[in-house]
């Protein structure tokens, strides 16, 4: 694979059918605590009649909520700070911009999308059910997704859902990152 970055040891190089972008797949071996699960479902709670547009196509990104036009600023949360510090450990002179949070319940979907403009963009899955939608990169990769994973790539990556086929919400904790100066 072509392009790949280099990180701690629990990072896990996923094959992508020899697609030429960088992703990792790591499991996040913290337990989120009870209150970061109540601060999401608060947030989701206020998401319900502000749904997030895609900015290349102005349609609905899918049948989802998400958090990313209430709060992009999951990052600077005290209830976050050891999930974002594990991430950011994980790649060295990077940071997090922007998380957020989405929910997608059965038989929702998340469209063909990408983070242009940002280094790269990940996704934590707080929630996934079995058969509750993959992950899909350039219209064919497919990333076996499990709770308590974390997916990094390269932002301009198009990605997409899988329908949930599962009778339970998936929520996952997206966000992008940068170089920070001086990297």
């Amino acid at each position: 694979m072509l392009n790949v970055i280099r990180g701690k040891q629990y990072l896990e190089n996923l094959s992508w059918e020899d697609q030429n972008f960088a992703v990792w797949k790591g499991q996040y071996p913290y337990k989120l605590s009870d209150n970061i699960k109540q601060t999401i479902n608060n947030i989701l709670n206020k998401s319900v009649d502000n749904p997030i547009e895609l900015s290349y196509n102005n349609d609905s990104a899918g049948d989802f909520i998400s958090s990313w036009n209430v709060n992009k600023q999951l990052h600077l949360m005290d209830d976050f700070k050891q999930l974002v510090e594990w991430i950011e450990e994980m790649f060295p002179g990077h940071c997090i911009t922007e998380m957020w949070t989405n929910k997608t319940e059965p038989g929702g979907h998340l469209r063909a999308h990408n983070h242009a403009g940002n280094k790269y963009a990940g996704t934590y899955y707080l929630q996934a059910p079995e058969n509750c939608g993959d992950i899909i990169m350039n219209g064919f990769c497919k990333g076996d997704i499990k709770e308590n994973d974390v997916i990094i790539f390269d932002g301009w990556v198009s990605h997409r859902t899988q329908p949930n086929n599962s009778t339970q919400d998936r929520i996952v904790i997206a966000f992008t990152m940068e170089e920070t100066s001086g990297s």
